[in-house]
């Protein structure tokens, strides 16, 4: 899994820079994001603008996520293309965690204010 991370205020901004999240990257997601969250990061915002293939497991590994964090902060995705983005509302997970279209509305969203 390649991603890249910024630490925006108290949200961490995590860039992914795989074409998918699947079965074959999916553990290695998890053990990310509960790398961030057992350093004491709940804010997570989730840059999927370079991924092109979404399936249940990088689906699953984003529900846990985010039920992961609920209690002490937010999850969301933001960025995604339109075939990923189909497959979040057809699955009905935008109910789940929050979807936005752009990073600085997700930013916004968690409180982050623009300078």
């Amino acid at each position: 899994m390649h991603a890249q991370d910024i630490l925006i205020d108290d949200v961490i901004l995590l860039q992914l820079k795989d074409k998918s999240l699947d079965v074959s990257n999916a553990a290695d997601f998890k053990t990310m994001g509960l790398e961030y969250i057992d350093s004491g990061h709940h804010n997570i915002l989730l840059d999927i603008s370079e991924v092109e293939f979404i399936d249940s497991s990088g689906l699953g590994v984003m529900v846990f996520l985010s039920k992961s964090v609920k209690k002490k902060g937010n999850f969301g995705v933001c960025s995604a293309r339109p075939e990923v983005t189909k497959i979040i509302m057809l699955t009905r997970l935008d109910r789940v965690f929050h979807v936005f279209e752009t990073v600085e509305q997700g930013l916004t969203a968690f409180g982050v204010s623009s300078t």
